[in-house]
């Protein structure tokens, strides 16, 4: 669970497992408010980014080549939809 700023203040936002660089993240309700209907909201996206660091130790490189070997045969991408979540209003 992250904390992530909304237009209307600080929300969690849940992250689920095996989601995808440029996946889309929804928080229903919690975006900027429709014009001349302020009490109705959008909903408020993310686009889930990576960093990749440019240099690692050479701990972190054998730890990342372990856990390679461990997932060999089971890297089968699939294309994701939005995930919304509902906020408790």
């Amino acid at each position: 669970m992250f904390l992530v700023k909304t237009v209307e203040g600080m929300s969690d936002l849940q992250i689920p497992p095996g989601t995808q660089p440029g996946d889309v993240l929804v928080l229903a309700r919690k975006g900027a408010p429709k014009l001349n209907k302020p009490s109705i909201r959008g909903d408020h996206l993310f686009t889930i980014k990576v960093s990749i660091p440019k240099r690692i130790s050479v701990k972190e490189r054998e730890l990342l080549e372990e856990l390679a070997s461990l997932n060999k045969g089971l890297s089968t991408r699939t294309k994701t939809r939005p995930t919304v979540q509902q906020t408790g209003i």
